[in-house]
């Protein structure tokens, strides 16, 4: 959930970009490579079993490539649609807060 703060869109931008920037600054880039091509993996394998589950055990290698590489996509896809989602959440919640500043000034 995002925290709460009287921020505007462009200033959570600004610190989001300074963070990840202190960050590259700050590790080695080997490492943070490393670490996510390890996660990476990690979820294509899985997604590799989930594809030889779903072709079953006569299935061809390129078959349960192909399964493997449209469960990635799906699951991509609902991470842009979760994000989306959120984003849109974030902003009715920051429209309704302008709502209520403006309604408090008026009384």
């Amino acid at each position: 959930m995002p925290r709460q703060t009287n921020e505007s869109a462009a200033e959570r931008s600004d610190h989001a970009s300074l963070a990840a920037n202190v960050r590259h600054a700050t590790e080695d880039p080997a490492v943070t490579s490393a670490l996510n091509q390890r996660g990476q993996d990690g979820l294509r394998r899985k997604f590799e079993a989930q594809a030889r589950e779903l072709a079953g055990p006569d299935a061809d290698e390129k078959d349960v490539a192909r399964r493997a590489e449209h469960l990635w996509r799906a699951h991509l896809a609902r991470l842009r649609l979760a994000s989306a989602k959120a984003r849109r959440e974030a902003r009715g919640a920051e429209q309704a807060d302008a709502a209520a500043e403006s309604q408090a000034a008026v009384s």
